[in-house]
Formats: structure tokens, C-alpha cells, sequence
């Protein structure tokens, strides 16, 4: 059950539209938002060892590299609505953050 399963220490909210047709979602003054709260596995492979020596001290990579991807995440999120978040959209999604993160990083 997904309500069940225990989730991160700690919850981040990102805020982004609401579902198409909700009350405030055309835009204009008193525009409604959705808060949604998202596991999302960070993967990445280093492929110059010497560079990512260099990058930062070893145990500041992570803190880092995570602090990088949640921004990235954060800022496509706001543009998707809860349905594509939520519902069949997110494989599209997902594979369009990904390819964002592979052109900032």
C-alpha cells in the first residue's frame, strides 16, 4: 500500500500547477498551486574520476550533487501540473528531467 510505506526522514514539498480545469488553473489573480512531496532516486556516473576529485572535498560531493539535482527538480516540477506529476505524464516527465540534469551537470 502506497500510504503504508515509510517514506524520507524528511518530506520536501515542491509547489506546482493544479490539475486542468481546477478552479484558479486558467491563471489570472487568486491562482490556485498544488503542493506534492516526491522520492526521486538521484543516479549519476562519474566519467572523469580525476575531475570529480577536484570537484569538491569527498564529503561534500553528495550534499552537493543532491542540493544540484533538487533545484533542477524543483524548477520542472513548477511547470508540470499534479495530473502529469501524478498520472500518465510522469514517465514523460522523468525522462525529460533527467535529460535537463544531463545538460546542467
Amino acid at each position: 500500500m502506497l500510504w503504508t510505506n515509510e517514506h524520507a526522514t524528511e518530506e520536501v514539498f515542491s509547489i506546482v500547477q493544479p490539475p486542468a480545469g481546477a478552479p484558479g488553473s486558467a491563471g489570472g489573480e487568486g491562482r490556485d498551486l498544488a503542493l506534492v512531496s516526491a522520492e526521486v532516486p538521484l543516479r549519476y556516473v562519474i566519467k572523469d574520476a580525476a575531475k570529480y576529485d577536484r570537484f569538491a572535498p569527498p564529503d561534500e560531493r553528495d550534499k552537493i550533487l543532491t542540493a544540484v539535482a533538487q533545484r533542477m527538480l524543483i524548477r520542472d516540477m513548477a511547470t508540470l501540473s499534479v495530473d502529469q506529476i501524478l498520472g500518465d505524464g510522469r514517465q514523460v516527465a522523468g525522462r525529460h528531467g533527467a535529460a535537463a540534469a544531463e545538460q546542467d551537470v
